[in-house]
């Protein structure tokens, strides 16, 4: 059996038990739950199913109300300018047993948000912007959403369970590229509550991202057909940003730096093929070639060659064009005659001439562009032959 001074002292501490479910009245409260802003002041009733009891009053933090004796209802103004603020409402039910209500309260303070890029926007690398979202209360109730062109994309929630007001940040990571150019980013910082809470969001300004690509031709490898004295002009577009720099070159020689690169009275002296770069301020360069083609022209031209009676002569045919034109011999063949290949340049070799081998050789030099002969009379020395091509 327990001692009376430490049954008394039981009994003392079950006498002030705030727990609902040993209070023989109910105290309700009009309002159970307020989410206010930091600052604002409530008025909260509270409402006791006893009628006969000793007094009622409010507990705020640490200090008491006056108690209000034969009330069953009374009302408090409760002020929100401490974070950590209480509020309870009190009934003594006799000079030993009182009860309790406390008012679930929550405090908060929406952000200010700003978003800003983290790097710098080049195609084919993770572009990175940060959303600061400063000054907020409570954290753990804070929702923070990415938008891409009004488009959710990313939604971060938050684990930290301090009610005071701190500072966050949330990083959006994203493999940009040039169809990224222009978009339109923004973050969004919300304190949810649920459904019966405020609806606040807080947005920030938006961000029109600007992205860095390599310069891309819109005119690829290309052929020009021309005669020879033409005047030609090739163009060069290309597409970039920054905007691409054009410099046009022949082996390694810079020729202009323009988009444009004119020539005048295209001949076989002409440089058949140039390059053109377009170049932005970062370290990337494309190049393609534009090829300037042209119909063959037959070094040696026409011309005659005597020959002694068996003796050796070599008949040579050579050609300027573009592309590389491709010779052939027509002549009237014989055992005696060879033909030979060096480099661009072919040969006819006659050994032991005997009159059947008097007459015309022609050579023939063609490509894609055009084709052009030119023959060559073979004589013998002491003889008379009338020659009919």
């Amino acid at each position: 059996m327990l001692p009376l001074r430490m049954l008394g002292l039981l009994m003392l501490m079950l006498s002030l038990c705030d727990a609902d479910s040993i209070c023989p009245t109910e105290l309700t409260l009009d309002v159970p739950r307020v989410i206010e802003k930091y600052g604002a002041s409530v008025e909260v009733n509270c409402t006791s199913t006893e009628a006969d009891h000793k007094g009622m009053y409010w507990r705020i933090g640490n200090n008491d109300s006056r108690v209000i004796l034969g009330e069953s209802f009374i009302s408090q103004s409760v002020s929100l300018s401490e974070w950590n603020v209480t509020a309870e409402c009190r009934i003594l039910l006799n000079e030993t047993h009182e009860c309790s209500k406390e008012l679930e309260i929550t405090i908060y303070q929406n952000p200010t948000v700003a978003v800003f890029p983290v790097n710098r926007a080049v195609e084919g690398t993770l572009f990175e912007l940060q959303c600061n979202i400063t000054d907020v209360a409570p954290v753990q109730n804070l929702v923070v959403r990415w938008f891409k062109d009004n488009q959710t994309i990313r939604t971060d929630n938050f684990t930290n369970t301090t009610t005071t007001p701190v500072s966050e940040y949330s990083t959006l990571a994203v493999n940009i590229s040039r169809a990224e150019h222009g978009a339109e980013f923004r973050c969004e910082a919300e304190l949810d509550f649920g459904s019966h809470g405020p609806q606040l969001p807080v947005h920030s300004d938006i961000h029109i991202v600007s992205v860095n690509y390599a310069p891309e031709f819109k005119n690829t490898s290309e052929d020009f057909f021309v005669h020879e004295g033409d005047d030609v002009t090739l163009n060069c577009d290309a597409e970039g940003r920054p905007q691409p720099t054009f410099h046009w070159k022949h082996d390694g020689k810079k020729l202009s730096d323009t988009n444009n690169l004119n020539i005048t009275r295209v001949n076989t002296k002409t440089p058949d093929i140039v390059s053109v770069s377009a170049l932005d301020s970062g370290p990337v360069m494309e190049g393609t070639e534009i090829q300037l083609k042209f119909a063959p022209e037959i070094n040696e031209g026409t011309y005659s060659k005597v020959v002694n009676l068996d003796g050796n002569v070599t008949l040579d045919c050579s050609a300027e064009g573009n592309p590389l034109p491709v010779l052939h011999w027509n002549y009237t063949t014989a055992e005696n005659v060879r033909e030979t290949t060096r480099g661009h340049q072919k040969s006819l070799t006659i050994t032991g001439a005997t009159s059947t081998n008097a007459g015309f050789y022609i050579c023939v030099a063609m490509n894609n562009v055009g084709e052009v002969t030119s023959t060559v009379t073979l004589k013998m020395k002491g003889i008379i032959i009338d020659y009919v091509q």
